[in-house]
């Protein structure tokens, strides 16, 4: 039987997004690991090119993921990337991996002009343009974290904020802040805005608009955090005693900013983050209360269904939500 990602972390003591970085050569590995690592996958006949063969024969063997952002490596991506190459190596598939820029609307990946492909996993957000021309490819596909009208599986945003604000409540927060991405073009922002503010209104509270932050968060990342801290924190009579934000990377920016003024975390203002990895949720944040993704199950899922694509079958249910852990920490 052939040694896959997941036997290798077993053996070596590590999470798959462990063994995932060291087998890619990528970041947040020590030289240590990364030696043992590679030395147990050369022990255990472990190889990425299991489909070798069957793509000489011409059949089609190759299932593509082309992730849409800025490309930043952030853990939460690692992690899916991780989880798609082993259902890619579980099923004697070849991998390929693409990044694309959501602002190049009309451009088609250039994935989608591979012959040999059988399928491909779209993560992220895409122009209209771009989706259109997709479709009109012909390759079968589904889209992870972001819905469309063909096959999307992705996660439940209002709710995840829902679930978040409920928390806070319960918990004695009063003041609860808001930090989040652009203005209404992604879905992400849209869903979850609107589950914060109906689960405010179901209530009775009112949402104080002095406690919401919407930034692009682009190139002047740590200017607009510390905008954002000065905003909703300091230098104000009735400051924010707990905010949400959008992704990993506001909340831990964020906390290090709110440290260095002094203002203690998670004592006076809680910071939670309304969808994360459950590695990056475990490992990262001992002290925060995160809505965690399970990337296992979203990638199993996403696989099921375009398999059933690529067979030519209509799916009973294409465009799915999937529902987020609450992880809670009490300290």
């Amino acid at each position: 039987m052939a040694v896959t990602i997941k036997d290798l972390a077993r053996e070596a003591g590590v999470s798959v997004f462990t063994v995932s970085c060291a087998l890619n050569g990528l970041q947040g590995v020590s030289i240590q690991t990364r030696a043992r690592i590679l030395e147990l996958a050369k022990n255990k006949g472990y190889t990425r090119n299991s489909a070798a063969a069957a793509l000489k024969t011409g059949k089609k063997n190759r299932i593509g993921l082309v992730l849409s952002g800025y490309g930043d490596g952030l853990p939460s991506e690692l992690e899916l990337i991780a989880e798609f190459e082993e259902n890619c190596f579980r099923r004697n598939c070849e991998s390929r991996v693409e990044r694309f820029i959501f602002f190049n609307d009309g451009l088609l990946p250039t994935l989608f002009q591979d012959s040999q492909m059988a399928g491909i996993v779209l993560c992220g957000y895409f122009g209209p343009q771009t989706m259109k021309r997709i479709m009109e490819s012909g390759m079968p596909f589904v889209q992870v974290n972001e819905p469309n009208e063909s096959a999307a599986i992705f996660p439940d945003h209002a709710e995840n904020v829902a679930k978040l604000v409920n928390h806070l409540l319960r918990t004695g927060r009063k003041r609860i802040a808001y930090l989040d991405g652009e203005e209404n073009r992604f879905i992400i922002t849209t869903e979850g805005r609107r589950g914060f503010f109906d689960t405010l209104k179901t209530h009775g509270i009112s949402a104080d608009p002095s406690l919401i932050y919407v930034n692009s968060f682009g190139r002047n990342f740590q200017e607009d955090l510390e905008l954002a801290t000065e905003k909703l924190f300091l230098n104000r009579p009735n400051p924010a005693d707990a905010v949400i934000c959008q992704t990993p990377g506001y909340a831990t920016a964020l906390i290090l900013h709110l440290l260095k003024q002094g203002i203690k975390v998670p004592e006076q203002v809680v910071v939670t983050c309304r969808l994360c990895s459950l590695h990056y949720a475990t490992s990262h944040y001992p002290q925060m209360t995160v809505c965690a993704l399970d990337y296992e199950r979203l990638l199993r899922e996403t696989f099921e269904l375009l398999s059933t694509l690529i067979k030519g079958k209509q799916p009973d249910n294409p465009v799915r939500k999937m529902e987020c852990s609450l992880l809670v920490r009490e300290t």
